[in-house]
C-alpha cells in the first residue's frame, strides 16, 4: 500500500520526567528522565516501529503520544493541530481518532464485563448511534478480528490470551480510528499466536489504511510489520530509517547490538554474538555526552563530553543516527 507523506501525528521535543518518592527526608528528590527531547512523526497509512530494550522509555513515549501522560515539555500535534494542552471534551475528537492496544490484555479488559460490552463501551462513551447501530458495529469488529459472534456473551477469563488481545483490538476498531498505538501487543503471547495477531494488524492496515505506531523490543517483529524503524535508548531516539536499511546496515552501535542479539538459525552450531561490556546507566542520573558511551565499544573522548544530534547518514535524509562517527 503506498504511503501518504502527510504526518497524522507529530511529536516535537517531547520530554517526560517522573519524580520518585524520597528514600529519606534529608535526601533530595530523584527524577527519572524517561523521555528526553524526542522528535517523531507518523504518516497516514504508515507503520512505524519503535524499538528498544525494556526501560528505554518507549512505552512512556507512546502514552505521551496518546495523552495518557502529560508531557513535561514539548508538543503533540494531530493532523497539524496542537493537542498538548487540550483537556476534557476538547480531546474527544483526538481520543476517537487515536486508540491504543496495551501489552497485557488481562489487565486492560474489565473482568466483570462480557466481550460485546467491552467492545461497545467506547461507542457509549462517545455517544455514537443507537443500541442497534452499536450492536451491528460490535459484530462487524468481531468479524474483522476473527472472533466468533457466538462468544459475545463470554467473559475475558473464558478466552485464550490471543483471543483476549483480539477483543482489545476490536475495541479500538469500533471507533474507526486513523491511528493505533500498539504497545508490545504480542510479547505476552505464545509464538504461534503472535503470528496470528501480527497478520491481523497487517490485514487491518491494508484494508482500512490505518497508521500504526508499533512498540516492540523484537526486531523479528519489526521485519514483518514495519515501514520505518525508530531505535530508542535511554529516552532518546538514536537512529531512524526505513526498515530494510536499518536491518541491513544499522549505523548506531546500539542498533548494531540489537541486530546482533537476534537469534539466527544454524546447522547445529552456536552463533557468536557481540557482547556489550559494562552496566546500563541509571535513568535518574543519565551520563553526560552520548547516553550510550558507557557501553559503546567505539566510544572516544568526544562521546563522553558532547551529546550527538540526530543527523543524516551518508547524505540519506531518510536515514538518521545520533552518533559522532558517521
Amino acid at each position: 500500500m503506498p504511503l501518504n507523506e502527510t504526518p497524522i501525528l507529530e511529536l516535537r521535543q517531547i520530554v517526560k520526567r517522573f519524580r520518585l518518592p524520597r528514600r529519606r527526608l534529608n535526601r533530595p528528590t530523584r527524577v527519572v528522565h524517561a523521555v528526553n527531547k524526542v522528535n517523531l512523526s507518523i504518516n497516514l497509512g504508515e507503520t512505524l516501529a519503535l524499538v528498544g530494550e525494556s526501560g528505554c522509555g518507549k512505552t512512556t513515549l507512546g502514552r505521551c503520544a496518546i495523552r495518557l501522560y502529560q508531557p513535561t515539555e514539548g508538543s503533540v500535534l494531530f493532523r497539524g493541530i496542537d493537542v498538548t494542552e487540550t483537556r476534557g471534551i476538547g480531546l474527544h475528537p483526538f481520543r476517537k481518532s487515536v486508540q491504543m492496544v496495551f501489552q497485557d490484555p488481562n489487565s486492560s479488559l474489565n473482568p466483570r464485563m462480557q466481550a460485546a460490552s467491552i467492545i461497545e463501551e467506547p461507542m457509549q462513551i462517545h455517544q455514537l448511534g443507537n443500541r442497534a447501530f452499536c450492536r451491528e458495529r460490535v459484530a462487524e469488529a468481531m468479524d474483522a478480528v476473527g472472533l466468533s459472534r457466538q462468544f459475545s456473551n463470554r467473559y475475558p477469563h473464558e478466552f485464550s490470551g490471543g483471543e483476549r488481545q483480539r477483543i482489545a483490538i476490536a475495541r479500538t476498531l469500533v471507533l474507526e480510528p486513523d491511528l493505533i498505538i500498539a504497545d508490545e501487543p504480542v510479547s505476552a503471547l505464545d509464538v504461534s499466536i503472535q503470528s496470528q495477531v501480527l497478520n491481523l494488524f497487517a490485514d487491518l492496515r491494508e484494508q482500512r489504511g490505518l497508521a500504526l505506531l508499533f512498540i516492540t523490543h523484537d526486531l523479528a517483529v519489526v521485519n514483518f510489520i514495519a515501514d520505518r524503524v525508530a531505535v530508542m535508548y535511554l529516552g532518546r531516539i538514536v537512529e531512524i530509517a526505513n526498515r530494510d536499511v536499518l536491518l541491513r546496515e544499522p549505523h548506531h552501535p546500539y542498533s548494531q547490538a540489537l541486530r546482533a542479539a537476534v537469534p539466527k538459525p544454524g546447522a547445529g552450531k552456536r552463533q557468536s554474538r557481540k557482547v556489550l561490556v559494562g552496566s546500563s546507566p541509571d535513568p535518574t542520573s543519565p551520563p553526560r555526552g552520548c547516553p550510550f558511551h558507557p557501553l559503546c565499544p567505539k566510544a572516544q573522548t568526544i562521546c563522553k563530553e558532547i551529546e550527538p544530534v540526530l543527523e543524516s547518514v551518508g547524505g540519506n535524509v531518510n536515514h538518521q543516527a545520533a552518533c559522532h562517527f558517521k
